[in-house]
């Protein structure tokens, strides 16, 4: 399948939900949290970043671009560029992203919260078989909540579904 180079400000606000979705599970089932979430803070931060600074998918400052120059790194640092904006807009900034991170953790927090059986069934099957992709993962969630209303997958053509299953059969002697 082709591959868009873009995406959608819903798409990229569901990104980040995900990305908080361990963090949040500690903090729900352990009521404490670790370290072990900071890559996914750090993309998660940085795609808000993006999200504000480079593409402009911010209603309160409008579609503008607050990021020239400021990808460039020297030895580990952002080198000091001028800014063409004030510290109030730079405040703004700040307040955009911090608001996207705190709406994404929140409804990370609440699917799991509303899921709780369902976080702890894929826990289960994963300390058991380590990895759970695709189609596995929708039968345990239809297992646990046969109700639930999945989203159809791209790789769930009939095509592909066919050639899913001549893969899995042994191959013909010859």
């Amino acid at each position: 399948p082709e591959e868009r180079d873009f995406k959608y400000k819903d798409q990229l606000e569901g990104e980040l939900a995900v990305a908080f979705g361990g963090r949040v599970a500690e903090e729900i089932v352990f009521n404490r949290i670790s370290t072990g979430a900071s890559n996914d803070i750090k993309q998660a931060t940085d795609l808000a970043q993006q999200m504000v600074r480079t593409w402009g998918m911010s209603e309160a400052l409008g579609p503008l671009s607050y990021a020239k120059g400021e990808e460039q790194v020297f030895l580990g640092r952002e080198i000091a560029q001028h800014r063409d904006y004030s510290e109030e807009t730079a405040n703004k900034i700040d307040a955009e992203i911090s608001r996207l991170i705190s709406d994404a953790y929140g409804q990370a927090k609440k699917v799991l919260e509303e899921h709780l059986d369902l976080l702890h069934a894929l826990a289960d099957m994963l300390l058991e078989q380590e990895t759970v992709l695709g189609k596995e993962l929708d039968e345990l969630i239809f297992s646990v909540n046969p109700d639930i209303d999945l989203p159809k997958r791209p790789d769930d053509t009939p095509e592909e579904e066919e050639a899913a299953v001549f893969a899995d059969e042994p191959a013909a002697e010859a």
